[in-house]
């Protein structure tokens, strides 16, 4: 409108935490499992957000194309990425190798314990597998970040 500028509030960087590397998960199982984790993170209020960024691997691979593998995020022992379908995040189908979708979510955790966020996988058929990570023989890097967002 009128021009006046007005200081934006809350919203700041309280801490950012990072796991990387080559974490490579094969399973063939209808129950989630651990994938990688983000290091501990401890909000400093009940009122931080935890924004939570997964980079997936380039390579996901499954064994047919009518096999679904998917990917959910996870506070500690929770899945926060249900959605209300198949409760995951990101699903692949298809023909190998597939490239992974980033997983992006805000939390509202209200806590000030220590919480770990977690990327799990599953198939959506314990007969059937999928290996998160891996692509043509050679493991492919991913990572997660978590950022605390200050009310």
């Amino acid at each position: 409108g009128d021009g006046t500028w007005v200081a934006p509030t809350g919203g700041k960087i309280g801490q950012v935490l990072q796991a990387v590397g080559t974490y490579v998960t094969t399973i063939a199982s209808t129950t989630y499992a651990l994938n990688m984790s983000a290091p501990a993170i401890t909000p400093s209020a009940t009122s931080s957000k935890i924004l939570i960024m997964h980079s997936a691997p380039s390579g996901i691979t499954l064994d047919n194309t009518s096999n679904m593998g998917h990917a959910a995020l996870y506070r500690d022992a929770t899945n926060i990425t249900t959605f209300g379908h198949g409760s995951s995040y990101a699903s692949y189908q298809g023909a190998s190798p597939l490239s992974g979708t980033s997983l992006i979510y805000l939390d509202s955790p209200s806590s000030t314990s220590a919480i770990v966020y977690s990327v799990y996988v599953k198939t959506d058929n314990a007969s059937l597998s999928m290996i998160y990570g891996y692509s043509s023989s050679q493991p492919r890097g991913s990572s997660i970040t978590v950022m605390e967002i200050l009310a």
